[in-house]
């Protein structure tokens, strides 16, 4: 979700197996949270795969994590994130998208 939008999307696509193990997970940006749920499939079960989202809980856990959502710049601020529900873990991830450059932390 971001600016108060939520945006679904969908994506089928080839990974390796090794990912397959990570089921639903739900990501706290601080302005951002994304959830999202990875399911894998081979054959013909791809055609008919479906994936649900893991349900929302917004309880707060005591956690605090740097948090960050930037777009086009590996650059970030220092906010802070209160974790909620299963989220015990801070993450850093950086990524390159064909859209532009894309720095994240917050809360797992």
């Amino acid at each position: 979700m971001t600016g108060g939008m939520a945006i679904s999307s969908s994506i089928k696509s080839c990974l390796p197996s090794h990912i397959c193990h990570l089921g639903p997970v739900t990501v706290n940006y601080g302005k951002v949270k994304a959830k999202s749920h990875l399911v894998c499939c081979t054959g013909d079960d791809c055609r008919t795969t479906s994936v649900s989202l893991p349900p929302d809980n917004d309880v707060p856990n005591g956690y605090q994590c740097p948090a960050c959502y930037s777009v086009d710049s590996f650059q970030c601020g220092n906010e802070v994130v209160n974790c909620t529900g299963s989220e015990d873990q801070c993450v850093d991830l950086a990524g390159l998208m064909n859209a532009g450059n894309c720095l994240l932390f917050g809360a797992v």
